[in-house]
């Protein structure tokens, strides 16, 4: 353990500390995620950048500009006010901290989300359609209120689609909201935009979600919602307490990723009653970066 760490934290446990869980992620499990692909089918599951809009959170408005004009030989993009957590994204290490430091006592400079990138990211990806199944089992979720999503019906979740989850495997949460935000006119949009209006489904932020992903052994989760666990924030976050991101980003090393395009995904493996497939992505190769888009591919 490194000292100073956080109770329950895994500080120390990898050689690779800025890694995190994705120490996981082996030639072996590569191998293995293999085996979820059957058909060769591919399901993207980035959003277009700036689809969100406007930006969650209050993040800043991105500007595409285009140089030159359609004669000119070359023509480059500008970004401009660009938020590499404006669409699809993972949340890096360097996002948050715990009161005692970034994920296992390292600088959040050494946190930078090239790391990630130099790793790469394949695994096999678990789909949990918890929208599908509280709707099948008749009691629908609301996308537009705080749903907790907690232990016992992930697992009731996992048992109706007879999935288990193994070491290295990334949970994808499929909460119904990013379905409910692509239907939804400019004005709920601009409404859902408001940190004081926005709501969303996720997981319940507290202690024994975070063990139970911790022992289902997942090299990652992400989500179709705006923050992964449920929002509005539980009471205590102004504290540091009941807030997933300080749990499995600062203390865990667990990556996260927020409105990720999991519907055609869950669609086709509704439909052939398979829920895994093998999971691409390739972060940003940004020093030093916070975040990154997602650059994920669901291959069945």
């Amino acid at each position: 353990m490194v000292e100073g760490a956080p109770e329950s934290s895994s500080w120390g446990l990898w050689s690779d500390q800025a890694l995190g869980a994705l120490n996981s992620l082996t030639p072996a499990s590569v191998l293995s995620a293999i085996s979820s692909v059957r058909h060769g089918d591919l399901y993207p599951l980035d959003l277009p950048q700036r689809f969100i809009d406007p930006p969650l959170f209050g993040r800043s408005e991105s500007e595409h500009v285009v140089t030159g004009t359609d004669t000119d030989l070359a023509r480059d993009d500008l970004l401009n006010g660009w938020n590499t957590q404006g669409s699809s994204h993972w949340d890096g290490f360097r996002h948050i901290r715990d009161p005692r430091g970034f994920f296992g006592g390292i600088p959040g400079s050494e946190h930078g989300v090239e790391t990630w990138s130099r790793h790469g990211i394949v695994a096999r990806g678990v789909v949990v359609d918890i929208a599908r199944f509280c709707a099948d089992t008749g009691d629908p979720i609301n996308p537009t209120q705080p749903v907790c999503i907690d232990v016992d019906l992930l697992e009731r979740a996992l048992a109706a689609q007879s999935t288990t989850l193994r070491e290295g495997d990334v949970l994808m949460l499929r909460t119904g909201w990013l379905d409910w935000y692509k239907k939804a006119d400019q004005s709920l949009r601009d409404r859902a935009a408001s940190r004081e209006f926005l709501r969303a489904p996720g997981l319940l932020a507290d202690e024994s979600t975070a063990r139970w992903l911790w022992d289902s052994g997942v090299s990652a989760v992400v989500a179709d919602n705006p923050s992964v666990e449920v929002w509005p924030l539980l009471t205590g976050a102004a504290e540091g307490q009941g807030i997933l991101h300080l749990r499995l980003l600062a203390q865990l090393g667990i990556p996260m990723g927020e409105l990720w395009n999991l519907d055609d995904l869950a669609e086709a493996c509704a439909a052939d009653s398979r829920w895994d497939a093998m999971l691409v992505s390739s972060p940003l190769a940004l020093p030093k970066g916070c975040a990154s888009p997602a650059n994920a591919m669901a291959i069945r």
